[in-house]
């Protein structure tokens, strides 16, 4: 298990996430007509520092991106809008592992394996891979978690995992059954 103590053993570290999340949010709000530096001022981010290859953010940051961008945007179902945006940014480690991976399987072993690498929350891994034959199951452990993660994030990252299964099999992966522990976002004509 790792810690979150900073190596003087002193107090906690700040959980970081790749800055990569908070750039797929800017390029969402951008096409919801909100000005990108507008944006990027009211949650204190350094766009230049979003551009490097290693840059983070604090996970609190992305938290409260993806809870008060809805509002802003003007969309309550922002969580079934963003993975569009997401795609056409430059893809994390983490989805280039997963593309890489010789079976579907290996690949959701390999994404669960690195998640801290794209967001960092707690000193376990928040998610889980369980097989069962020929079925899997992905866990999110929340409780597991320093920041709780909002709804549209996981729900975001689900549909972030079923389309890169989709990729990687060039095959219409479905999911056998979701099953949440909140409601799913309202659905508008």
């Amino acid at each position: 298990m790792r810690s979150n103590a900073a190596p003087d053993g002193r107090a906690p570290r700040e959980r970081t996430s790749a800055a990569g999340n908070a750039l797929a949010l800017l390029a969402y709000a951008e096409a919801r007509g909100l000005a990108r530096a507008a944006v990027a001022a009211r949650f204190g981010l350094d766009l230049a520092a979003l551009d490097e290859v290693e840059g983070r953010l604090p996970t609190a940051t992305l938290t409260r991106m993806w809870n008060e961008l809805p509002a802003l945007a003007g969309d309550p179902d922002m969580p079934l809008h963003v993975l569009p945006h997401a795609a056409r940014a430059e893809p994390p480690l983490t989805v280039l592992v997963f593309l890489a991976s010789p079976t579907l399987g290996d690949a959701l072993r390999r994404l669960v394996r690195f998640e801290r690498v794209t967001l960092d929350t707690a000193d376990e891994p928040a998610s889980e891979l369980l097989i069962d034959g020929d079925q899997a199951h992905i866990v999110l452990h929340h409780e597991r978690s320093s920041v709780l993660p909002p709804t549209g994030a996981v729900i975001d990252a689900l549909l972030g995992v079923l389309m890169l299964a989709r990729m990687a099999t060039e095959h219409p992966v479905m999911p056998l059954a979701i099953t949440l522990r909140h409601p799913l976002p309202s659905r508008r004509a």
